[in-house]
């Protein structure tokens, strides 16, 4: 309904009064569904970043796959998280 048939729906008000009736900020949403995970190894540990934040992965004797599960688990939580807090 909000997306194509509803009197407040973003097909009948445009991008910017649908973002503004929703009190959305679209292009913010946008670049946190859009940000990439780095995994990067410190201190004998696999560090994972996504939106300014870090997440300890695994230790190295874990092995890669460990911690690339891990921050798909992460990436993929945090994207849930942001879609329903629009």
């Amino acid at each position: 309904r909000h997306h194509r048939t509803g009197k407040d729906s973003y097909h009948k008000l445009g991008a910017r009064r649908f973002a503004e009736a929703h009190n959305l900020d679209i292009a913010a949403i946008v670049r946190r569904l859009s940000a990439k995970p780095v995994i990067r190894v410190e201190s004998g540990a696999f560090i994972g970043y996504l939106n300014d934040e870090q997440f300890v992965l695994a230790t190295v004797q874990d092995g890669l796959a460990r911690a690339v599960k891990k921050m798909m688990s992460v990436s993929r939580e945090d994207r849930l998280t942001q879609s329903i807090a629009s």
